[in-house]
């Protein structure tokens, strides 16, 4: 649904008209739930990107589900499973 509410914006507004849109949809829940979704997105992708690093600067599994929990605030079985995850 918001994907067709896009395209036609996209389609048929300006640029003014399109950032007006975009205005109104920050402000309703859907606007939320998009920005909510990002924001944890990028904390998955950060996850995975620490945990990689991790392992290529030759720390140990358990190294590495420290520094998630430090970093990530994340409870130790949480950071554990998250590194199971991206851990090679």
């Amino acid at each position: 649904m918001q994907a067709v509410l896009y395209t036609f914006a996209d389609k048929f507004l300006d640029k003014t008209k399109l950032a007006k849109v975009r205005e109104v949809i920050k402000m309703t829940l859907l606007g939320e739930m998009l920005v909510n979704d990002g924001i944890e997105l990028g904390r998955e992708q950060a996850l995975q990107v620490v945990i990689e690093i991790c392992e290529e600067l030759g720390l140990t599994f358990e190294q590495t589900v420290e520094k998630v929990i430090t970093r990530f605030d994340k409870e130790p079985r949480s950071a554990r499973e998250i590194v199971e995850r991206y851990w090679k």
